[in-house]
């Protein structure tokens, strides 16, 4: 029995080592708190439409994966929303796991047209377009992350409308701004230089504007402006 004391002392030093759900002021468990949605909250629930018009309309249609491993009932969908934000056209809505990076984060803004509802959804489900530069490019810049919101009709169901609708920047316009705009590259040589593009979506407008970031410490400056002209987004 001697000769297991050693092992068992170290199971159990494993076990005691084993975080608890809220160690470290981090919440380690995926499961929500029972939900009270409040009086406002019921009422917003009930002023949804079967034949969406709004923006909150289109956000109760989103397929699952949209929220990730979030529950996305439709009394949990309401608590996400960013009330504070909120238009007729446009919403956010988000939930985040602390510490484990496990959530969801989206929004949707319609643009009104003759032929119909424009629907733009930039979410966090979306993929993200990574340019990576050869070596010895005179920019200093090692790769371009580009995230562009999605485009969809609605007909009986959310149909997706061909990416082309919102061009992206070109890859020469993107390396002319760099060097105009940052000194990253004449610092920390020896440090990895890329740049986020964010096609970010306002509450109201036809602008789309593109935000960049470099290395995601700096002020993100606006890049480009693009203008929904007819049926297509226009650079400014």
């Amino acid at each position: 029995m001697k000769h297991y004391l050693p092992l068992l002392a170290l199971l159990f030093a494993g076990c005691a080592s084993t975080p608890a759900p809220n160690a470290g002021g981090c919440n380690h468990s995926h499961e929500l708190p029972p939900l009270n949605l409040s009086a406002d909250e019921k009422t917003l629930l009930e002023s949804v439409s079967p034949q969406p018009q709004s923006a909150l309309d289109y956000y109760m249609l989103l397929p699952k994966r949209y929220f990730s491993i979030m529950p996305s009932d439709d009394q949990r969908r309401i608590s996400y929303v960013e009330h504070e934000t909120r238009k007729q056209d446009y919403v956010s809505a988000r939930r985040w796991i602390e510490c484990d990076g496990g959530g969801f984060e989206v929004v949707i803004r319609v643009f009104r047209r003759p032929s119909g509802d424009l629907i733009a959804i930039e979410s966090s489900e979306d993929s993200v377009i990574s340019l990576f530069m050869r070596d010895g490019n005179q920019s200093g810049l090692n790769s371009v992350a580009l995230k562009k919101p999605t485009f969809w009709r609605y007909t009986d169901k959310l149909n997706q409308v061909d990416s082309n609708i919102l061009p992206s920047l070109g890859l020469g316009e993107i390396l002319d701004q760099y060097k105009n705009k940052y000194k990253a590259d004449k610092k920390d040589a020896d440090q990895q230089k890329f740049i986020h593009l964010d096609y970010r979506l306002l509450p109201e407008g036809d602008i789309i504007p593109v935000i960049g970031r470099e290395n995601f410490m700096d002020s993100a400056p606006t890049w480009a402006e693009y203008k929904l002209t007819g049926s297509r987004f226009r650079k400014k």
